[in-house]
Order: structure tokens, then C-alpha cells, then sequence
């Protein structure tokens, strides 16, 4: 508020006045004062058409892309992510695995990669892709997995690799992967306590219940808690235990949270199955 009273309109502060307004929504939403909350998604509405009007900044679509996809709008969060295309595709890539549009995540991921060299981001998502169409775990970890040096900071090769592996199948290789990061935990610590007990569970050294207790403080946190939850039960063979917490990950409606966008989409491709 004090910033749009200062500042001219601008697309930067259209998409924090939009985030802000979803949050707060997400917030009275689950304190059960629907209200609130439905004024709160009435001004992001507002702040998303204003955002119509800065095309040429790739955020206006990423943060038009969240309101519709907030209120469940997929066609036009689907074309907000496509208009955003040319600078990330991370959300639309998972949106079109969620509507189980797999030739379209595909195809993007594979134009991406011929344009940037070791685009592991890019990697992963089509990994991803792969798991709902290969025929063996071995499609799935080779798209992902290579040899030589990793070129991820420790952190997205961390989440990336545990996701990868258990994806296929192979939950003690994850398991075994992450204890190898073990020497790199002072960098968990840096860029935020809170992935040191994401390591913790991944290596296999705290149980469900101990990662949900610790988590509990933060809403971010239960999100990606139960994110890992469920693709470690999904490693398991356990579908259903599996559904229940990607489908608890997905309710939180954290904004932009990758843990969220990519539960609700494990959660649609077990609904299909």
C-alpha cells in the first residue's frame, strides 16, 4: 500500500500488490474467514488485469499466470505460462504434465536444450515428462542422471537427483545420493536451516512424523515436507499414502512454491493411472 502511493504503476509492483493479495487469501482461507479471503482474490484480480498492460515484461505474465491458476482458470494460466515461454518454462512444463499434455512439455524441453548447453534445470523437467511415459525407470534416470561434474548448486541438485531417483523407483539410491552431500551440509545451512531437515529425511535419518513435528512452524515448509513425503511413499509403491500427501502439499496453495506446482501435478498423473 505505501509503495503504490509513492510509486507509479509499474509491473513490478502490480505483481507484489498480486502475490501479496494471494497469500493473504491463502492465509484467511484457512482460518475460515472466506470474507476476507474473497476480497483479498477480488484485489488480485484487479492487479492481474492492470499486469495485462506491461506485455513485454515476462514477470507480468508469470504473476497473471498464478492468479489464474489460483482461481482455476488452466486456460489462461496455461496461456500466460506460454506467453512467459521464451524466458522460463519450469511452471508451464509442469502445468501441461498436471493436464497430462505430455508432447507439448516434451517438445518445450527438448527446444530448450538444443538452444542451451547443460540446461540441468531443463533436464530435470523432462525427467519428469519421461516418468509418465517410459517404459523403464532406466529412460527416466538416464534423461536425468549423467557423469562428470554436476553443475547444480548443492541445493537443486539435492531435490532434483532424491526426485529423479525415487521417480524411478530407486529410493535407497536416493537415499545414498543425498548422504553423499553430507560434506556440503554447511551450504544447507547457509541458504536455509530448514533443508538441513529436508537432508536429514532424504538420507533416511528422520521418519515421517519427525519431518512433519519439524516442519510445523511454517506453511512453506509443510508444503515441501509433504512434497518429499509423498515421493518417498511413491518410491514405495505406496500410491495411496503417496496421494494423500501430495494432495495435502497441494492444498497449502503456497505461490510459486515448486514443491506445490509439482504435487499437484504427481497427484493428477495417480489420479489418471
Amino acid at each position: 500500500r505505501i509503495a503504490s502511493e509513492l510509486l507509479r504503476r509499474n509491473a513490478f509492483l502490480l505483481g507484489r500488490t498480486l502475490e501479496a493479495r494471494l497469500t493473504a487469501a491463502t492465509a484467511y482461507h484457512h482460518q475460515g474467514d472466506l470474507a476476507r479471503m474473497r476480497e483479498n482474490v477480488r484485489a488480485a484480480g484487479e492487479a492481474a488485469e492492470a499486469l495485462a498492460d506491461f506485455p513485454e515484461n515476462y514477470l507480468s505474465h508469470r504473476w497473471r499466470a498464478f492468479y489464474f491458476d489460483y482461481i482455476g482458470d488452466d486456460e489462461q494460466a496455461l496461456a500466460s505460462w506460454r506467453a512467459m515461454q521464451e524466458a522460463r518454462i519450469a511452471y508451464l512444463v509442469i502445468a501441461l504434465f498436471r493436464h497430462g499434455q505430455f508432447d507439448e512439455a516434451l517438445r518445450l524441453c527438448d527446444e530448450r536444450l538444443q538452444r542451451f548447453k547443460n540446461a540441468r534445470f531443463t533436464d530435470f523437467f523432462r525427467a519428469i515428462v519421461l516418468a509418465a511415459q517410459a517404459d523403464t525407470p532406466d529412460a527416466v534416470l538416464g534423461a536425468f542422471v549423467r557423469a562428470g561434474e554436476e553443475t547444480l548448486d548443492v541445493i537443486n541438485a539435492h531435490r532434483f537427483n532424491y526426485v529423479v531417483r525415487c521417480l524411478a523407483g530407486q529410493l535407497n539410491e536416493a537415499q545414498q545420493y543425498c548422504r553423499s552431500l553430507r560434506s556440503a551440509e554447511e551450504q544447507f545451512v547457509a541458504h536455509d536451516p530448514w533443508r538441513v531437515h529436508l537432508l536429514d529425511y532424504t538420507c533416511g535419518a528422520i521418519d515421517d512424523a519427525k519431518l512433519l513435528h519439524l516442519a510445523s512452524d511454517s506453511r512453506l515448509a509443510l508444503t515441501q515436507a509433504r512434497f518429499y513425503l509423498g515421493t518417498t511413499w511413491l518410491a514405495l509403491g505406496d500410491r495411496a499414502k503417496a496421494s494423500d500427501y501430495f494432495a495435502a502439499s497441494a492444498e497449502d496453495k503456497s505461490l510459486g512454491i515448486l514443491a506445490n506446482h509439482m504435487s499437484r501435478a504427481f497427484l493428477a498423473q495417480l489420479q489418471r493411472e
